[in-house]
């Protein structure tokens, strides 16, 4: 093998292709102006995009992968969106003080919402939505689990195994107050 001394820039034609197996189907161009991809195998897996919206993309089922055995993917399918893991925990961190982490979806009238946020400054959980807690999955209360709220789809329960239960309201004139059905479905 001999040295290739490279003084000067190596340039390719406009839409030109650099081959790098020595056939046609794996190679990088600039499919057009500000626009490289690449292709292995035929098929394109990366186009960088370069303007207004500086994009580096990864074509549909390509997974962008991390960690040496590809433990964590991220994909999108051409329908959904994946973050997978395969080894140990997932931990999603906001290391910046005072900011939170928000969960937002579409609000069902083509806007979004936060539904779940994680607020840095207040140490707060906050459920922007309904909460839905399905059928006998228990709301676990305490380090030890010594209270739960749950339903079975025939009762409601809320349940000490450890402890008094205590009721209290603390604001001045108002009322506790315990209804239920008449019989007359009033």
């Amino acid at each position: 093998a001999h040295a290739i001394d490279l003084k000067e820039d190596t340039r390719l034609k406009a839409t030109g292709k650099l081959y790098l197996d020595g056939g046609g189907n794996t190679y990088i161009t600039e499919s057009s102006a500000d626009r490289v991809k690449i292709f292995v195998g035929g098929d394109e897996l990366v186009n960088i995009i370069e303007g207004s919206t500086n994009l580096f993309r990864l074509s549909d089922s390509v997974k962008g992968t991390f960690g040496n055995a590809d433990d964590l993917q991220i994909y999108h399918d051409g329908s959904n969106s994946y973050i997978q893991n395969e080894v140990g925990d997932l931990q999603i961190f906001n290391k910046a003080d005072d900011k939170d982490i928000i969960l937002s979806s579409d609000d069902g009238s083509g806007g979004t919402t936060a539904y779940l946020t994680l607020d840095g400054s207040a140490e707060t959980v906050t459920v922007s939505k309904k909460l839905l807690v399905e059928d006998s999955v228990w709301v676990a209360l305490g380090n030890s689990s010594d209270a739960a709220l749950y339903h079975d789809d025939s009762n409601a329960y809320f349940r000490s195994w450890k402890w008094s239960i205590f009721i209290t309201t603390e604001t001045d004139d108002q009322d506790i107050v315990l209804s239920s059905d008449d019989g007359s479905g009033g």
